[in-house]
């Protein structure tokens, strides 16, 4: 096979970018030359994983004479990450309630948060047209949400990489994506709500079709989910087989599920336990709001107070509000944590819910209590919790009897211990990572679909 140039790109945030950086992992060692294209906040990170990286200038970058002068890493990542923990904190109300609760009580100012948001991502498309003709490369691999005319109008086959809860592919077929309706709920609850989320987001959706139409590529459709990038080449997602909805039908035309694609550790570096929790008796657990989640103080410091009273160690992934966390006796973290190689020593993982987290904890065979946020997360949460493979609480209103017997009960579930151990043994050997690369491969040589 000829080494193929794969360009990677993604929105700004931390989940895309550890998506797919599983993904170059994966297509490197098959031998093939990767180039990741990101601003330049996420150069640090990207080099130490031994990759090409080109940076992406987007209008009101930070300087880059600035963020040279400032090497430190953990500056850098904050940097890279600041548009997502804003876009988050300014949509907080809103997520402590509930779907319906959210829509019928729409506020304006959600409303202007996604527009802007909106246009921030289309202004991508220029940036990222010049990347490519800087890098010209053989495919293009892309995390993203909404369409982009420079892959839409170009001449390089793409791949779109969905880093989310595949509710989304099987539109009609499950409860409407970001809510975290059961499979069973009444089919009346998902109209009510796509008929509030239509018409409470329509001037976005006006908005994106508008410059879309401008730039001569065709609009989304009213039934159309306008954050869902599809790629007329191939599409892939990672997400383990045992959360997939393959019992509502199968999966979409030109999408390709991988099991599991686990990024290498961010700091080779074995993990050790912290000195103050060596001595200590108790499970190990891990909690980690994801990248935006622990932006939200208040429940940052709820979870940890209530975890304060268990018996039990726990590893937190503190945020960048990390100095305004105090920790117990009974509990280490820092700013941030070397998440993949924690996990491997956990026996329990408290997370949001994210793509990635849930994943990995799979991967290494933990079971997780959900704490969901917005969007995917309530997905993930409520397919957590139809598996059996954890437990859903209610994020802004468990009590601290729910949490705290929740713990208990999952470390004492051998049964469900036993159910994971195979569920990891089949996502560490699945076949799915070798036959994604080979439909790249085809993908990239013949400039056509696999299918």
């Amino acid at each position: 096979m000829v080494q193929l140039r794969v360009l990677l790109t993604s929105m700004d945030g931390q989940g895309h970018v550890n998506a797919i950086l599983g993904v170059a992992g994966v297509l490197s060692k098959a031998g093939h030359h990767i180039i990741i294209s990101l601003s330049k906040g996420w150069e640090k990170l990207i080099k130490a994983n031994g990759y090409e990286f080109v940076p992406i200038v987007n209008e009101g970058d930070v300087d880059e004479k600035d963020m040279n002068n400032n090497p430190d890493e953990k500056t850098e990542k904050k940097a890279a990450n600041e548009g997502a923990f804003e876009f988050f904190k300014q949509l907080l109300t809103s997520i402590r309630k509930d779907p319906i609760t959210a829509l019928e009580e729409f506020e304006d100012r959600v409303c202007t948060t996604y527009l802007n948001w909106s246009t921030e991502m289309l202004k991508f498309d220029e940036p990222l047209k010049k990347s490519i003709e800087k890098i010209n490369p053989d495919i293009i691999i892309i995390d993203y949400l909404v369409k982009l005319p420079c892959l839409i109008k170009g001449s390089i086959p793409w791949v779109s990489l969905w880093s989310c809860s595949p509710v989304a592919l099987y539109r009609g077929r499950v409860p409407p994506e970001g809510t975290g309706f059961p499979l069973d709920s009444p089919q009346e609850l998902w109209k009510k709500y796509y008929d509030l989320h239509f018409k409470a987001y329509k001037p976005v959706r006006d908005n994106v079709n508008k410059k879309l139409i401008e730039a001569g590529v065709e609009p989304y459709r009213d039934d159309q989910w306008i954050y869902l990038l599809e790629s007329p080449y191939m599409n892939i997602y990672n997400y383990p087989e045992c959360l997939d909805y393959t019992e509502v039908g199968p999966k979409p035309d030109k999408w390709y599920r991988m099991d599991a694609v686990i990024r290498e550790p961010d700091d080779k570096t074995p993990f050790s336990l912290p000195d103050n929790l060596v001595e200590k008796p108790g499970a190990l657990i891990y909690f980690s709001l994801g990248s935006m989640g622990c932006v939200d103080l208040e429940l940052m410091k709820r979870v940890i107070s209530v975890c304060a009273k268990s018996p039990h160690r726990f590893i937190i992934s503190k945020g960048p509000y990390h100095e305004q966390i105090e920790l117990p006796d009974n509990m280490w973290g820092e700013r941030y944590v070397n998440q993949i190689a924690i996990l491997p020593h956990v026996d329990l993982v408290i997370t949001h819910g994210g793509n990635n987290t849930l994943t990995e904890s799979l991967y290494f065979g933990k079971p997780v209590i959900v704490l969901p946020l917005f969007y995917d997360q309530l997905d993930n949460a409520q397919r957590i919790q139809d598996k059996k493979l954890g437990i859903r609480l209610d994020t802004y209103s468990f009590t601290d009897e729910q949490l705290l017997d929740g713990i208990e009960k999952l470390l004492n579930d051998m049964e469900l211990y036993d159910k994971l151990e195979r569920i990891s043994f089949e996502m560490r050997n699945t076949k799915t990572r070798e036959e994604i690369v080979k439909l790249i491969e085809k993908t990239a040589i013949t400039k056509k679909s696999p299918e």
